[in-house]
Order: structure tokens, then C-alpha cells, then sequence
């Protein structure tokens, strides 16, 4: 056991894995080792659990898994582990942790415990991963509804129904309330549930029914004294069943909670207040049977209570009310209140807003009110009523009269606070009235915030864009919940939903193509919530097809490098969409998208390196993973670009800032390439076939610059036939090489060691150096077979070389040792020999997807070959040395060379 459990700490990820898998069958046949005290057992197991490999950590969850089944007693101590490894970057380790938690969350019955298993299974609800969340979904299906169907079917209320569905009820509510995340995961998870396409859709809708009631009775019967959680609890949980499936509330049970929108008199009824308009607010469209005499208690409560509202409650009153008016079919009263809310606004345009600060808060009030109400409400029925207040109004849109009303307050001399509470009160009008984003004092206000300085107005702009998009995206998504084969039944419901034309069609393009400039911009200068909402409505923008694909594509990309995790979902999530319809789109724009990727690290997430430490994980990680959908000569082209991008010009090589830009740049590619997870054979071969053709031409004349300038070597006198030449018989140039000079040969020297340095790393990490060892080579047959890392090899000691390289701008020294270095590395390679040239080469055509050479060995193509490892490289001038005896005028003949690994003096070894 003892050897075993050292095992597992080893460096290689495949011995410990096997170790792991050893352990369980070991335990299978001895558990009582768990009981031992002198093996850290399971303190090693954990220790696997955060492993760089996600292998190990999937077997050490399996081990786990196994403990757990042997000893349930360790559930309490372990079931804390399992919930934070739900969150694991693999999704076969967030599988099995679900799979542990399910069998952990039968096994117990405390609540704490089922409720904590139950919030991490509810978040991983959104996973990215579709398998992922799916099978979150069946799991709560299996957890919290397939046990109660049976009791759910039974009309008679028996006791131990009852006892049964509080106690569920309670825990649902528990978990609900554990944090928002777990709050907004539980509506989708009842709306897929309870969906037609779900096979027990039916009896689950009975279930929650009973849930309903049985929270309800709950928020009745509650007290403070009561163990159970708090009625403000439970009707928050309702609001999640209303906004769900409002056909699961009675008439009856929204009568039984009145009483709770009739008693607001703290900040503590505010909750519960809250809770109850919202259930009211979502539940009212869809009961008919409601008696009139209860809504207008109802209306009445809700016109007293609004001087109290908070703002967020103002709208959904707002809601509550109109669609009570709708059904009494009088929206007289409503419109009176409103008109008079104008008339006071209309009036305070001429006070001195930053007199005093009574003054100011009755104008935000007012706008409050406004902004709520003439959002919610089609007040154009009621026009004779607002032209009594305003006879100059030409009488055409009561939104366009409120705007008329309220711009005045968002102009540049009035106070912030209350400029941003107008703007956020246009922004909700034009919401529901979309046309009025196209007047031009409207769009010119816009585009003024937009270019201004004041970052608060711009959120508040991108706010309600976002909003009116996110509109525009449910009228066109309502048609679609038609299924298109019932078009013979629903093709005119189905057509009146989604594709009717409207007098706001067209509104949404022509924000996009008139702002979108700035949202780009704004997505990329930060990581706060502007940039978060910026994505959001660039994904929208890019979900309705306003613009062009392209105009979008290269922002998408660089914020799928954002360490900020909800940018980067909607970027990536976005780009795979795109991706999948617009490919060829996008093939043109990934080298223009990689250099913003780069920008944006550099001066946004000031972190110019191209991967992540511990553990190494690439930052276009989320690039390539789209890339990996599409077509394979797609990846192999974006790499060869990848490539030929950090390639450069000496003369122009841009050395003024420190470190150099290209410099850092090439870092940034090289990373990425070195640590992506690359899909086949083919495609690394061909990535290193170009990494090794770029160092081998450019590399050719910056090393003969550095030998000649640098290294003071010139080129050998011939000596005279039957004379010798000693290395001491050449002068050395005794000019030292300019500062600039030398720090412009260092930039390009590091810029190719990074490259070659990045070539040997990937040779290493996927097992293709045992080609070049002579040794199961790899042949054109293994070109399509899926990559495969070799075990035990990590990134630790590439990236430590890659920073030593980066050091070597420090000093003068440090660049006269990387110059030296990287001179070496073009003349002798420390590498074994390789194999033949017209070998690498036919496999560096077959891996780039050219034809294979002929039978004869005779290739078409002109392609260089590949660097030869272990015989001397091609220099770019005859390096002087003694000889062992006097040479004949010339060079000897090519057929006469030794065997052997040696090459001769004078030998012209062919290497570009």
C-alpha cells in the first residue's frame, strides 16, 4: 500500500493513474485499509483530486466514489470535495462528480447537505457543455420530481402526502435561496421540465402543482417562531414557479395572498411585497375566472402603495396595474395618474436642480414613476386625457410627448444623477417604442455619450440597448416556439408572431450600424460591467444578423481570451454559432483577430504571456476549441498563418519600445501554439514543419549577421596548395557592434529561439521525437490517427526557458549570450540525427495536405526540407579551423564524405 500511495505522488500523470486504478481494486478486496491511521489514504486521494492532468482526477473521483460506497459514514467530510470539483475544467470530471453527488444526495437525508448538492447540480445547469448540463437536468428530474409523481396523483390529502411535499418544499426553497446563481438556474430547469418535448411533462406538472400549494399553505401558516424558513423565502421561490408555468397558481390561492400587498409599512414588508406583484404580475394575463371586486382591491392597494415603491417594484406595479385595467376595461384612472406625473415633469424643466437636494429627489421620483409606467403602458386610447395637460402637443404618440417632456433633464448643465436617471428613463420608453430611438435629437444624444467621457452614461446607454435587442430577439424566438411542421394549424399564429412587418422593423439595424463602432470599443477597453454588457449586445447584435459577420468576428475572438468568465462564454458561445454558418467568413479574419487577442491582453488584462501558469492552459484555448468543429485544412491554415505572422523582416524590425512589440507577440503566438490541444497527427506535423522553415530562412541571416558582426568570425583566406592556414593567421575585426545593432540582432535571435523553442516543446508533449530517434517513425499512414500526449512530460520547464529567453534584453552580456546561443543553435544541433530529408519531406507535404511523392522517391514540390538535428548546420560563412592534415585548393569530392555522424569542414550541407 505504502508503495502504491508513492505512486501518487509521482511526476507522471500515466503512473498515477494506474496507481489510482490499482487502489481500487485493492480496496475492493481489503476495505478495511480506510480504517488504517498510519497511511494518509485519503489525504492522498485528495491531493489527486486538484492533479494538472484531468485523467488522475476523474480516477481519483472514481476511487473516491468507491471509498464513498464502502464507508457512507465519510459522506459529511468528502461531499464538500465533490461539490467544488463539479466545477472542474474537464467535463468528464464534472460528469462523474454529478454522478457522486446524485449517489451521495440518496444516501442522506439531512437538508443541509442535500441542499448544498443540490445548488452546485443547479449550476451546472448552464454549463457550456451540453452533455453537462443535460445531464444536470435528468438528474433534478430523478431527484426532485420522478419520487413524487405517486403522491402527486392521489386526490385525497392523506398526512403522509402532506409531510412529504413540506419537507420537499422546504428544501426546494432552502436551495433556492442559497444565492442568485442557484435562483435564476431553477426557472429554466421547471420551464424544461415541464416542456412538451419532456417525456413525463404531464405528471410533473402535477408535482409542481402540489408544490405550489404546498408553499403557499406554508407562507399561511408560517410564524417566526416556526423552524422552517421565512415566509419572504417561500414566496421568492414562488416568483420562480410563477415566471416558469403561471397555470400552476389557482384564483384562489393569489386571493389568500392580498393581504400582503395591503400592509406595506417597514422596509421589512418589502420583500414579501416584492414577491407577491411579481407572482401577481405574471399570473393575472393567464386566469380568467378572477372576480372583479378582488381586482379592484387589488388596483386600489397598489396606486396607494406607489409614493412607497422602491424603484425596482415601481415596474412591476406598473405591469400589475395595466394588466388588471386590460381585464376591467378601464384604463381611465391609469392614464389620469400618468398624465399628472407628465404635467409635474413639464413644470420642475425650468428649477434649479442643483439648489437643493429636495428639489432633485422629487424629479427623480417623478422620472421614476414615468419611466415605469409609459414603458409598461399603451396610453394612446387615453390621447384626449394628455391634451388637456398639453395643448401644444400635436397629438400624434404619447411616448413621443413624454420624450418631449423629459429630455431637457439629460442635458450636459444638469446634475449626473439626474442626467442618468433621464437616460435611463428615455431608454425604457423607447424600449417598448423602438421608433423613437431613430429621432434625431434622440440618436445625436447618444452618439454625444458615446464619444464623451463619462463612463455611468454609457453603461446606462448600453443598458438599454441591450434591452431593446433582447426584445426584438423574443418577438422573433415567440414564432419559432410553433413547430414549422404545424404550419397547416398554426402557420398564421406562428406567422403573426415572428415575421408579421411593424412600423419598429428596421430600428434595431440601424442602432447596430450606427453605434456599433462604439460598443466594439467599449467591449475591449475594460473588464467591468460595461465590457460585460458591451458583450451582450455584440452577441445580439450577432444573433439577428444586423451586420455583417465579419465586423464582429475579430472582437468575439479577442474577448474569448477575457479571464473575466462571463465575457468569455458569450464570445465563445457567439463565434462557435458563427463559426458553424460562416466559416469561410471567419477563416479570413483569425490572424487580424489573433493580434487583437494579443492587444487586448497586453493592455486591458495587462498580461501580454499567451497561457495561463498552472495549470498551462492556452489563452485562444477557446479559439481552437471552435476551430476543432470545423474543417480540418481550416486549423492547418490557421496555425501556418499563426506561424508566418510572428515571422519578420530584420531591416523592419520595430525595436523602440522595451521589450520590443513583436517581440512580445511572437511570446504570446508561441504559448498559444505550444499548449493547444490539438486533434490528429497531420496538423502538428505540418505546424512543425512550418515553425522549423521559418527559423531555417530567416534564421540564416541573422545568424551570419551575428557571426560577422558580433562574433568577429570573416571568411578563411585559401591557403596555397601544400600550405596549412592556422585559426591564429586571421586578424579579428576589432570593431565592436553598435548597441542598437546588437539589441536589433538579440529581438530577431529571440524571436526564433522562442519559435524553435516552442517546436521542441510540442515534439516533446504530443511523442513525436521518437521519430527522429529512428524509432517507430511516424508515416504518412499515421498522419489522420488522433493525437496523443506522451505521459509525464509538463510544461514547467518550457515555460522557465521561453522567460530565460525574454530575460535576454537585460544586459549587454545577456545579449551578447543569446547571440552566441542562437549562432550555435544554426551551426551544430545537440539533437540526434534525423531522418533523410526526402522522408521529413514527403511527410511535411502529406501533412500539409499536398500530394505524396512519386514511387521513385522524386518530389514535386520545392518545398525546403526540414532541419536536420545531429550533422552540421549549413553556416553562413567557412569557419576556420586547424586541420588534422594539409587540404588540397578546393573542396573534395560529394561522393568521398565518411560515414559516420561527422560532416566535413567544407561540406555544403543543404539547410534553408
Amino acid at each position: 500500500m505504502n508503495t502504491l500511495l508513492n505512486s501518487l505522488t509521482s511526476d507522471s500523470a500515466s503512473l498515477k493513474n494506474r496507481g489510482l486504478k490499482s487502489v481500487t481494486q485493492l480496496l475492493e478486496s481489503n476495505p478495511s485499509i480506510l480504517d488504517r491511521k498510519d497511511l494518509p489514504v485519503l489525504q492522498t486521494f485528495f491531493r489527486c483530486l486538484s492533479d494538472s492532468s484531468s485523467l488522475v482526477r476523474d480516477s481519483a473521483l472514481n476511487l473516491i466514489g468507491k471509498c464513498l460506497s464502502i464507508k457512507p459514514t465519510m459522506d459529511r467530510n468528502i461531499y464538500g470535495r465533490l461539490i467544488q470539483r463539479s466545477g472542474d475544467n474537464a467535463a468528464s470530471v464534472r460528469k462523474r462528480c454529478i454522478k457522486l453527488l446524485k449517489e451521495t444526495y440518496q444516501r442522506n437525508e439531512k437538508q443541509d447537505m442535500r441542499s448544498g448538492i443540490a445548488e452546485a447540480l443547479l449550476q451546472r445547469m448552464t454549463d457550456t457543455e451540453e452533455s453537462v448540463s443535460e445531464l444536470s437536468r435528468h438528474t433534478f428530474e430523478e431527484l426532485w420530481f420522478l419520487p413524487y409523481i405517486g403522491l402527486a396523483s392521489t386526490q385525497e390529502l392523506s398526512a403522509q402526502k402532506k409531510v412529504a411535499f413540506e419537507n420537499h418544499v422546504a428544501l426546494i426553497v432552502k436551495t433556492a435561496n442559497r444565492g442568485s446563481a442557484a435562483s435564476l438556474a431553477l426557472e429554466p430547469l421547471v420551464k424544461s421540465l415541464l416542456s412538451p418535448n419532456t417525456k413525463n411533462s404531464a405528471a410533473i406538472f402535477n408535482v409542481c402543482k402540489e408544490i405550489v400549494a404546498s408553499m403557499v399553505d406554508a407562507v399561511i401558516e408560517n410564524n417566526s417562531s416556526s423552524a422552517k424558513p421565512p415566509s419572504a423565502s417561500y414566496l421568492q421561490t414562488l416568483t420562480v414557479f410563477a415566471k416558469a408555468r403561471p397555470k400552476l397558481f389557482s384564483a384562489k390561492q393569489l386571493e389568500v395572498l392580498r393581504p400582503y400587498i395591503q400592509n406595506l409599512q417597514t422596509n421589512e414588508d418589502r420583500p414579501v411585497f416584492r414577491a407577491v406583484l411579481v407572482i401577481y404580475r405574471w399570473v393575472f394575463p393567464y386566469l380568467s375566472t378572477m372576480q372583479h371586486d378582488f381586482l379592484k382591491a387589488v388596483h386600489k392597494a397598489l396606486l396607494e402603495s406607489l409614493p412607497k415603491l422602491a424603484k425596482m417594484d415601481l415596474e412591476e406595479a406598473a405591469l400589475c396595474l395595466w394588466t388588471i385595467d386590460s381585464v376591467i376595461k378601464n384604463t381611465t384612472k391609469l392614464a389620469r395618474m400618468a398624465s399628472s406625473v407628465l404635467q409635474q415633469l413639464h413644470n420642475s424643466r425650468s428649477d434649479d436642480l442643483g439648489s437643493g437636494q429636495q428639489v432633485a429627489q422629487k424629479v427623480s421620483r417623478l422620472l421614476n414613476i414615468a419611466g415605469a409606467f409609459f414603458r409598461v403602458c399603451d396610453f394612446d386610447e387615453e390621447k384626449g386625457l394628455f391634451k388637456e395637460r398639453f395643448p401644444q402637443w400635436d397629438g400624434k404618440s404619447v411616448a413621443s410627448l413624454v420624450i418631449d417632456v423629459i429630455r431637457p433633464f439629460a442635458a450636459s448643465q444638469q446634475p449626473i444623477a439626474i442626467r442618468d436617471l433621464t437616460l435611463e428613463t428615455i431608454c425604457n420608453i423607447c424600449r417598448s417604442w423602438p421608433k423613437q430611438y431613430l429621432r434625431r435629437d434622440i440618436s445625436n444624444m447618444i452618439e454625444g455619450i458615446f464619444r464623451g467621457q463619462d463612463e455611468r452614461l454609457k453603461l446606462t446607454v448600453l443598458v438599454g440597448i441591450r434591452n431593446l435587442f433582447a426584445e426584438e430577439e423574443k418577438r422573433s424566438e415567440s414564432g419559432a416556439e410553433i413547430a414549422v411542421g404545424e404550419g397547416i394549424v398554426n402557420g398564421a399564429e406562428r406567422l403573426g408572431k415572428s415575421l408579421q412587418a411593424n412600423e419598429n422593423d428596421g430600428v434595431a439595424t440601424t442602432i447596430a450600424q450606427q453605434f456599433l463602432q462604439y460598443i466594439l470599443r467599449i467591449a475591449l477597453a475594460n473588464q467591468d460591467d460595461r465590457a460585460v454588457t458591451a458583450a451582450h449586445v455584440v452577441a445580439s447584435v450577432n444573433r439577428q444578423g444586423l451586420v455583417h459577420p465579419k465586423e464582429t468576428g475579430v472582437t468575439l475572438i479577442a474577448l474569448e481570451t477575457s479571464p473575466t468568465n462571463a465575457i468569455s462564454t458569450i464570445a465563445f458561445q457567439e463565434h462557435r454559432a458563427l463559426n458553424q454558418k460562416h466559416e469561410s467568413v471567419f477563416d479570413k479574419e483569425y490572424m487580424r483577430a489573433v493580434y487583437e487577442a494579443f492587444v487586448y491582453q497586453k493592455d486591458v488584462v495587462k498580461d501580454a504571456r499567451g497561457a495561463t501558469p498552472q495549470p498551462h492552459s492556452p489563452k485562444l484555448r477557446l479559439t481552437f476549441e471552435v476551430l476543432k468543429l470545423g474543417n480540418g485544412k481550416a486549423r492547418k491554415k490557421f496555425l501556418a498563418n499563426m506561424v508566418s505572422r510572428i515571422n519578420f523582416d530584420l531591416s523592419k524590425l520595430d525595436i523602440g519600445s522595451d521589450p520590443p512589440l513583436h517581440l512580445l507577440f511572437a511570446r504570446f503566438s508561441v504559448e498559444n501554439l505550444a499548449f493547444f490541444d490539438y486533434s490528429r497527427v497531420d496538423e502538428i506535423l505540418h505546424l512543425l514543419d512550418c515553425m522549423e522553415k521559418t527559423v531555417g530562412t530567416t534564421g540564416t541571416g541573422i545568424a551570419h549577421a551575428i557571426e560577422t558582426e558580433v562574433q568577429n568570425v570573416q571568411m578563411a583566406p585559401q591557403p596555397a596548395e601544400g600550405e596549412m592556414y592556422l585559426q591564429n593567421d586571421i586578424a579579428p575585426i576589432t570593431n565592436s557592434v553598435e548597441d542598437q545593432r546588437l539589441r536589433q540582432l538579440t529581438a530577431g535571435s529571440m524571436i526564433l529561439s522562442l519559435i524553435w523553442e516552442t517546436r521542441t516543446f510540442i515534439r516533446r508533449l504530443w511523442g513525436l521525437q521518437k521519430q527522429r530517434e529512428g524509432k517507430n517513425k511516424t508515416t504518412i499512414k499515421d498522419l489522420n490517427k488522433a493525437a496523443t500526449k506522451a505521459q509525464g512530460v509538463s510544461g514547467d520547464r518550457y515555460w522557465e526557458k521561453i522567460s530565460e529567453i525574454m530575460s535576454s534584453l537585460d544586459s549587454r552580456e545577456a545579449m551578447l549570450q543569446q547571440c552566441r546561443s542562437f549562432a550555435e543553435l544554426l551551426s551544430i544541433d545537440h539533437e540526434v540525427k534525423v531522418a533523410s530529408d526526402d522522408e521529413e519531406a514527403d511527410l511535411a507535404k502529406a501533412a500539409a495536405g499536398y500530394e505524396t511523392p512519386s514511387d521513385d522517391g522524386n518530389s514535386n514540390g520545392s518545398a525546403p526540407p526540414s532541419t536536420g538535428k545531429g550533422r552540421k548546420r549549413k553556416s553562413s560563412v567557412s569557419l576556420v579551423t586547424t586541420p588534422s592534415k594539409p587540404k588540397k585548393r578546393g573542396r573534395p569530392s560529394l561522393d568521398k564524405r565518411k560515414s559516420g555522424t561527422g560532416v566535413s569542414l567544407h561540406e555544403d550541407v543543404d539547410w534553408d
